[in-house]
């Protein structure tokens, strides 16, 4: 009916107006008559029915994929023409002189607007920041559309083919008083959305590609070091510490076998909570990203400030919240996760540089038991989520971790954090981790060779399977040392078959619990007495000892410190260690080894760096050696790749890589194993066959008998010497088309 229509029509205008549809204005839209609009049946607010029905019409709409998707191809290019308003309007610009018409009555083509003057993109961001602080409390739907502008044009400059439109447009949004604005906005406190808004504009305009924008951190920091920008920490501080009340609520509600509407809703602002405390942690983080010594310092107290907040305390604090105890521990999700893991690094960020008020303080507020339960904890939402016994996700969490605590340590020239840290760690958790994280490694590459660890990971073991008994405590020590000795074999087999990334993300965590007891050793000697592995002796004959139980019992003791001797000696083959000065002093520096560095960088790779590394400056010293040092990476890496290369494909190769010797499927392996004596080996053998080729063509190749047809010419003394020097010519051209084949393989690629 006509009815109908009429009301249909005022529905999509409402909805286009809603959702913010930046084409909403472009669109005729027919309104209905006068007569209609005064009708009560067409006044959608004088009915609570009918607006409960549009609203609930106008959320369909909006989770509506395809509104969404057209929403953001719009938002998307009205950020790119927001951006590039200048070539846009540019009078002069090439692309629009070539287009105007030469004739007095010619006309521009379609596609042209005639142009005036020049629009400038600082220009139009300082009348939005200009007009947006006049009517800061006044005009909120104003200050929402410039939100939503300054969040589209950083969209699209992200999405741009130009590498240089993200950093010129972030100069620009700062030079034109962005930030002020954002921390004026977040001051006043107008509205949650408008707020959580303004962390994300934030974030945005710090956020280069890949790491922070230098820049706009210095010139962010000297704008609010010349303002009062107490609301700004206020904000944070009250957000964090909503999150960390919010929690304990929203965790009471998860466990509940059935919600009502409101806890469900509970549940939904609890969500949106974490994702407003995520966003504000990583704007943190990128304040001080790159060890900003003056920014570190500022997040320690805002001098200056009517009122100051510790942003070291007010994380910690979050961190304790969330992840109280074990038992919470295990009832984590993804979105909190992700707020544990931009809480870690926001810490890491605080202590690195290293900034010593920083890690002292961060000392005392629990951090090193913190880091001891969550270590412990199995995080069984997530593993139950994943289906792995040690998902993704949490190797990835408990690194951090880790990483926290050796950034308390980093670059620290006395003994008061070291001291702090060992009366405090759980030592038996950090033996725990260590057996964890190897017997994880080993007995996850046996499943995966097996084909029961399924999906796109290297390794994994699932949670339905057999082998996640060997982890419980009430393993039989024996049992689990006999599984550990039988299935070394075939970890240390695929090993080469990683790359540092997946290594990495597989046992970094033991990799950095390593590290942690390699810088708290030299400190304590009960320390490292306690967590280095000791040899033990065991007779194996019941009949040597007074009892069964006596026996059984030292035999227990026995593997137990056998698995934890095995594993720590697996990893720490990769944990490498080298001295480094700092400021005056010799200290220990300990990394991760990469694999490439240990199976394919060749010893006479290092050797020339030793020897032609020029001494003549520290400056030309150290730039000379680190421009080898990745040249030498960069072979090392081409190495891994010819080297890994198989004849075979899929099972097959896998099969070849269990049954069969490395050089029978991967030729290349053959050659370049063992510091490449092989190839090595090739030249000797071509040297050796040249001379035993010109001994025997001196000696049986002579000339022709005088009076012979053949007289002038030379002729071998018998065909078996004729014979013998083929057979040593073809071994030569052999050898040496190997050897040649092999190192333009390594070497054309290099200088392409």
């Amino acid at each position: 009916s006509l009815e109908a229509g009429e009301l249909l029509q005022v529905a999509a205008h409402r909805v286009a107006s809603a959702m913010g549809d930046p084409s909403a204005s472009q669109r005729r839209i027919v309104h209905p008559p006068r007569e209609a609009e005064s009708d009560s049946s067409l006044q959608l607010g004088g009915s609570g029915l009918v607006q409960a029905e549009w609203i609930q019409m106008l959320a369909a709409v909006q989770r509506d994929p395809r509104i969404r998707s057209r929403l953001d191809v719009e938002e998307h290019e009205l950020g790119r023409m927001l951006s590039s308003v200048r070539e846009a309007t540019d009078p002069e610009h090439v692309d629009y002189t070539k287009a105007l018409p030469t004739a007095s009555d010619g006309e521009l083509p379609e596609q042209w607007d005639f142009r005036r003057g020049i629009i400038e993109v600082e220009d139009m961001l300082k009348r939005w920041v200009k007009h947006t602080v006049q009517h800061l409390g006044a005009d909120v739907p104003s200050l929402r559309r410039v939100q939503r502008m300054l969040l589209t044009m950083l969209k699209g400059a992200r999405s741009s083919e130009d590498p240089q439109a993200l950093s010129v447009l972030q100069a620009q949004l700062v030079d034109a008083g962005v930030a002020q604005l954002l921390v004026q906005v977040l001051d006043a406190r107008i509205a949650t959305d408008v707020s959580t808004t303004s962390w994300a504009l934030l974030s945005g305009v710090l956020q280069g590609e890949g790491r922070v924008n230098k820049y706009v951190q210095v010139v962010f920091y000297k704008a609010i070091t010349e303002m009062e920008d107490s609301g700004l920490w206020q904000t944070f501080n009250e957000l964090m510490d909503g999150m960390g009340q919010f929690t304990k609520r929203a965790r009471a509600l998860k466990v509940m076998p059935s919600l009502s509407a409101s806890e469900k809703d509970l549940l939904k602002e609890f969500d949106e909570h974490l994702s407003s405390a995520n966003t504000a942690l990583r704007t943190m983080r990128l304040m001080v990203e790159g060890h900003y010594a003056e920014m570190q310092d500022y997040l320690f107290k805002q001098v200056g400030n009517s009122r100051s907040v510790n942003v070291l305390e007010t994380s910690c604090l979050l961190l304790q919240r969330i992840c109280k105890h074990e038992a919470s521990a295990d009832t984590t999700t993804d979105r909190e996760v992700d707020v544990v893991d931009s809480v870690l690094e926001l810490l890491i960020e605080l202590a690195q540089g290293p900034n010593l008020r920083n890690q002292e303080h961060m000392s005392t507020l629990g951090l090193v038991e913190v880091v001891s339960k969550l270590l412990a904890a199995n995080f069984v939402q997530l593993q139950r989520a994943a289906g792995d016994l040690y998902p993704s996700r949490v190797r990835l969490l408990k690194s951090q971790l880790v990483q926290v605590l050796l950034a308390l340590l980093e670059g620290r020239q006395d003994k008061r954090i070291h001291a702090t840290m060992i009366s405090r760690i759980d030592l038996q958790v950090v033996r725990e981790r260590i057996v964890f994280v190897c017997l994880y490694f080993i007995f996850g590459t046996r499943e995966q060779s097996s084909g029961k660890a399924s999906g796109s990971k290297t390794i994994g073991i699932p949670l339905d399977g057999q082998t996640p008994r060997l982890f419980l405590p009430s393993v039989d020590p024996t049992e689990l040392f006999m599984a550990l000795d039988n299935a070394d074999d075939v970890a240390l087999e695929l090993l080469e078959d990683l790359t540092d990334d997946e290594l990495a993300e597989l046992c970094s965590e033991g990799l950095d619990v390593l590290q942690l007891i390699l810088e708290l050793s030299p400190h304590s000697k009960e320390f490292a007495a306690e967590v280095k592995p000791r040899s033990m002796t065991f007779e194996d004959d019941p009949s040597k000892y007074a009892t069964e139980r006596e026996y059984t019992t030292l035999r227990g003791e026995f593997h137990k410190a056998e698995v934890y001797r095995l594993s720590y000696e697996f990893l720490r083959r990769f944990v490498c260690t080298i001295e480094v000065v700092l400021d005056g002093h010799l200290q220990n520096l300990h990394f991760h080894q990469p694999l490439t560095a240990m199976f394919y960088m060749q010893n006479d790779s290092k050797q020339h760096i030793l020897d032609t590394v020029p001494f003549s400056s520290p400056d030309i010293k150290a730039k000379a050696f680190i421009q080898m040092c990745q040249e030498v990476h960069e072979e090392s890496k081409l190495i891994r790749q010819l080297s890994k290369f198989s004849v075979l494909t899929g099972t097959n190769r896998r099969w070849a890589q269990l049954h069969l010797p490395d050089g029978a499927h991967r030729p290349f392996q053959l050659f370049l194993t063992d510091d490449a004596w092989r190839m090595q080996l090739l030249l000797k053998l071509a040297l050796v066959l040249s001379l035993c080729l010109g001994g025997q063509v001196g000696t049986f190749l002579v000339p022709a008998l005088a009076g012979s047809k053949q007289r002038g010419h030379l002729r071998w003394t018998t065909p078996l010497a004729q014979d013998l020097a083929a057979a040593l010519g073809a071994l030569y051209c052999t050898a040496t088309l190997i050897w040649l084949a092999v190192t333009a393989c390594i070497r054309v690629p290099l200088h392409a």
